[in-house]
């Protein structure tokens, strides 16, 4: 009797590029330092993205003394090493373009630029754009900050109406909220005020995560160049 055996299925990382210059993994070294900060949640949603899509995207590199150093792309060897020891088959050499830069300094100011983001995608367009597509399955590869997805697992937060009141002193302080829907407007207030200490909230429920500060009332108002408060 002969014994059929069977075969495991390889999980393959697969590559779509064409005429494209190619760089092993393993020689890629990280030249941003701590300067971008991928989360769990970020590393999860590209590794996902890898194994429905493949590469599809050449890393940015810059070659420097015999090394090769990434401008842009290093979460991606992270993502896929990750995925390496995890059963998946893996590419020892991804699609790349070499980027030219005189020296370090240089090489340091390319990275910048290329982490850079010049426009923001706005919910409203991204629900223009989106529409009539389904985000399922999508969702759990993408990241854009400052966009909620609407499906059937995600749904949008209800917009709850804040009661109107009468002004008056609310306990020991007086206080006011201020909402920010885009983060580079929050941080250019904070750096203005130079505010820096904060607290912090984690929900494991939706991944999100809330950010306090505090400003005195006299500094607002030293900011605004006003010495009374109209009625």
């Amino acid at each position: 009797m002969i014994e059929k055996q069977s075969q495991k299925k390889i999980k393959k990382i697969g590559v779509y590029l064409d005429n494209t210059e190619k760089v092993e993994l393993n020689k890629i070294i990280s030249l941003q330092g701590d300067l971008k900060k991928a989360s769990l949640t970020d590393i999860r949603k590209l590794k996902n993205s890898l194994k429905k899509n493949g590469i599809r995207f050449p890393v940015f590199v810059w070659k420097h003394s015999g090394k090769i150093y990434s401008i842009d792309g290093i979460h991606r060897k992270t993502a896929l090493k990750e995925l390496e020891s995890e059963g998946w088959e893996i590419p020892h050499e991804i699609p790349c373009v070499y980027v030219h830069a005189e020296n370090i300094t240089e090489a340091k100011k390319l990275l910048m630029i290329a982490s850079s983001s010049y426009a923001r995608v706005t919910q409203s367009g991204f629900n223009e754009f989106s529409d009539g597509l389904d985000l399922s399955e999508i969702i759990q590869q993408i990241a854009i900050e400052g966009i909620k997805f609407e499906t059937g697992e995600i749904k949008k937060e209800p917009n709850h109406e804040v009661e109107e009141m009468v002004l008056k002193d609310f306990e020991s302080y007086d206080y006011l909220v201020f909402l920010f829907d885009d983060s580079r407007d929050f941080i250019n207030v904070m750096q203005k005020f130079g505010v820096s200490k904060m607290a912090v909230g984690y929900s494991e429920k939706n991944v999100k995560m809330g950010i306090g500060r505090l400003i005195k009332g006299e500094r607002l108002l030293e900011a605004l160049d006003c010495n009374t408060v109209a009625e």
